[in-house]
């Protein structure tokens, strides 16, 4: 039985994926007012390979998710850190452990302080 990754996005949607044939030009993302559930079905097949012990998964995937979505500029830092589970300086470090530039914005830091005053 493949595994379940479930997980609730707020404030941002997959249409952060479509390129500029989907209309949505790269690192401009649609807002949706409420949480939008996100499903992602991991084939057995990749499970069994995948070199990770089973109870770390999720965290895992959650985290390397998030550093994804920061490299390539569709999630704010805020965001990514809630996205990975970990706290804000974690993230920080783990960005610089992977050498990832910061692009850090006005808009990010405006989009920071929506998702820290929503918790």
């Amino acid at each position: 039985m493949a595994y379940r990754l479930e997980s609730l996005f707020r404030r941002f949607a997959l249409s952060c994926f479509r390129d500029s044939v989907g209309g949505v030009a790269p690192g401009r993302c649609s807002f949706y007012p409420a949480p939008m559930p996100v499903s992602l079905e991991i084939p057995d097949d990749v499970l069994s390979v995948l070199k990770l012990p089973p109870r770390a998964v999720e965290r895992e995937l959650r985290k390397e998710l998030a550093v994804h979505l920061v490299t390539e500029g569709l999630l704010p830092q805020g965001s990514a850190c809630r996205l990975a589970g970990m706290s804000r300086l974690a993230f920080e470090r783990l960005l610089g452990e992977r050498h990832v530039p910061s692009r850090y914005t006005a808009a990010d830091l405006e989009a920071d302080v929506q998702t820290l005053s929503a918790e």
